[in-house]
C-alpha cells in the first residue's frame, strides 16, 4: 500500500519487491538506506533480512571510519600549522600545564629570555619573575584567569642574566570538556623598548616644565573664558598668589589697575 502509486511501480522499471534497511550514524543521524529490489514479488527470511543489516553495519562502519580519518587529517593540519605559528612567531610564547609546569617554549622565548627548552621545562613560570610585582599583582592575576580564563597586562621580568625587561603579557587558558584546567598559553610582547621612550618623553617634559615655570619671564594661558588656565611661578611670584588661587578662577584684567582696566576695555570692547 506504502508503494502502490510509487512512479518506480507504476511504470518502469516496474519494481514490485523492495526491502531497505537505515544507514544510521554513530551521532543517531539517518544518513539513507541500504535497500534491494526486484520485478518480481519476494519474501526475505530472518537469516536474509540480518544479512542485510549486517551489510548496512559494514557500509556505515566504513563510512565513520572515512570520516574519522579525515577528521584526523584536519587535526593533523591544524597542529602543523598552529605549530608553524608558534614557531615563527616574533612573540615569546610559553605553554605550562594545569599546574603551571612548562611544557614548552618557542624559538622567540629564547631569543627575548636567554633560557633554552631543556632549561625551563617541568620549572614554573616564576622563574622569570623579576620582583618589581608583589604577591597581591599574582593573587589578582590568578582570581582573573580563574574566572574568566584569560589575563592580560604589563609586567617586569628578567633575562637569565638577571638584567629586568618590561613586556606585556597575555595569558589564556584552554580548559577540558569537563571544565577543568588544561593548559595555559601566554605571548609575551617586548615593551622595553617602548617603556625607555615613554621615561626619556617623561624627563623631556619634566624639563620643558621646569624651563617653563622658572623662565625670567611671565608665561601664562587663558580658557574660553578669559580666566588662567595655566601660568608659570615665575609670573605668580610678580602677582603673588599661589597656583589655586588663580588658575580657573581670576583673569590678567583683575590685577590690573582701575585705569589699565579702562584703557583696556576702549581698546578690547569685546
Amino acid at each position: 500500500e506504502r508503494f502502490f502509486d510509487n512512479p518506480l511501480v507504476t511504470s518502469a522499471p516496474d519494481i514490485r519487491f523492495y526491502a531497505g534497511v537505515p544507514l544510521v550514524g554513530l551521532n543517531g543521524h539517518h544518513l539513507g538506506t541500504l535497500c534491494v529490489i526486484d520485478r518480481v514479488p519476494r519474501e526475505l527470511h530472518q537469516e536474509q533480512l540480518n544479512a542485510l543489516k549486517t551489510l548496512a553495519d559494514s557500509i556505515m562502519a566504513h563510512l565513520d571510519l572515512r570520516l574519522s580519518h579525515q577528521q584526523i587529517r584536519q587535526y593533523t593540519d591544524d597542529l602543523q600549522l598552529t605549530a608553524t605559528i608558534f614557531d615563527a612567531s616574533s612573540d615569546a610564547m610559553m605553554v605550562t600545564d594545569a599546574d603551571n609546569r612548562i611544557i614548552t617554549v618557542n624559538p622567540a622565548f629564547t631569543a627575548t629570555t636567554g633560557y633554552t627548552l631543556t632549561e625551563v621545562v617541568v620549572h614554573n613560570p616564576n622563574l622569570l619573575s623579576s620582583g618589581r610585582q608583589d604577591n597581591d599583582f599574582y593573587q589578582k592575576m590568578w582570581q582573573k584567569l580563574n574566572v574568566t580564563g584569560q589575563w592580560d597586562g604589563e609586567v617586569w621580568n628578567k633575562h637569565k642574566n638577571g638584567e629586568p625587561y618590561a613586556e606585556h603579557l597575555t595569558i589564556n587558558v584552554i580548559f577540558n570538556e569537563d571544565g577543568t584546567k588544561r593548559l595555559h598559553v601566554a605571548v609575551f610582547s617586548d615593551i622595553s623598548h617602548r617603556k625607555e621612550l615613554e621615561a626619556r618623553l617623561a624627563a623631556a617634559a619634566k624639563e620643558i616644565e621646569d624651563l617653563y615655570n622658572h623662565a625670567p619671564c611671565g608665561y601664562h594661558s587663558l580658557g574660553p573664558d578669559g580666566t588662567y588656565l595655566r601660568i608659570n611661578d615665575t609670573e605668580l611670584q610678580w602677582l603673588g598668589c599661589e597656583r589655586e588661587e588663580v588658575v580657573g578662577k581670576l583673569k590678567p584684567t583683575d590685577f590690573f589697575t582701575r585705569e589699565s582696566q579702562e584703557s583696556f576695555r576702549k581698546s578690547f570692547p569685546s
